[in-house]
């Protein structure tokens, strides 16, 4: 069965570099009748268990769309389970900092439409990133990425994903995680949120993050609106430098 990645992109209308060559010619099935005993019985195995799978959809009648749907939904939220302690405690965290008036400070999941806006997936990328959930914390106008790991694991990218970058940088290449500043330092830092330690350093980092971001917001009041360019309503101006 395709895998959620790759379902997501054909559905978007994407679908991959393979896709843009020509397809060969259709070639005809292989009967299990024209195989040795054994690979027909491999085959005929195969068969049974695809037309028994619950994931794919047997007909469009009204009952087979429900089960199917049922059963992908149960997976889904089976496969999304073992990141809902992780992200408790970060929750949990983000709400303290809001208990004591930092209301600047948010925290939402970023799902494959919001990663693929920020620029953060290239399209046909073949590398794909470790079993992990993303989610977004919002400082003000910066905006951090968070990996979310089982076992209350979270790395926190050291930079603000929402500025400009010389260079794209794509979440499904492993240089993204293991990469290194212009200082030599990581890209990111990690927190166990099951040690008291690390929460106090996560907040920690929140309240600087906050009030480097909450200075410059009040910083914002002096700031002026360009005019409007009526550069297409004026002469084109001559330079003043003449060639030699």
């Amino acid at each position: 069965m395709m895998g959620k990645h790759e379902l997501r992109e054909e559905w978007d209308g994407y679908t991959g570099p393979a896709a843009a060559a020509a397809k060969p010619a259709a070639k005809e099935p292989v009967k299990a009748e024209d195989l040795p005993d054994e690979a027909a019985e491999t085959v005929e195995a195969a068969a049974e268990e695809e037309k028994n799978d619950p994931a794919q959809l047997k007909d469009l009648t009204r009952q087979s769309i429900a089960e199917t749907f049922r059963h992908l939904a149960a997976q889904a939220r089976e496969d999304k389970e073992i990141f809902a302690p992780t992200l408790a405690a970060l929750n949990a965290l983000v709400s303290k900092c809001q208990d004591a008036g930092l209301n600047q400070i948010g925290l939402e999941q970023a799902g494959f439409d919001t990663l693929r806006e920020l620029g953060l997936l290239k399209e046909g990328g073949s590398e794909r990133p470790p079993l992990a959930h993303y989610a977004l914390l919002s400082i003000d106008d910066a905006r951090i990425l968070v990996r979310v790991l089982p076992d209350n694991i979270i790395d926190c990218y050291n930079e603000n994903i929402n500025k400009p970058r010389g260079q794209p940088r794509y979440l499904d290449s492993k240089a993204f995680w293991s990469g290194s500043d212009n200082d030599g330092k990581g890209l990111f830092r990690r927190f166990d949120l099951s040690k008291d330690d690390d929460q106090i350093d996560f907040v920690q980092t929140l309240i600087i993050t906050a009030a480097a971001t909450g200075a410059l917001q009040e910083l914002r009041r002096f700031d002026t609106p360009a005019a409007q360019n009526d550069a297409k309503l004026r002469k084109p101006q001559r330079s003043v430098f003449k060639p030699k």
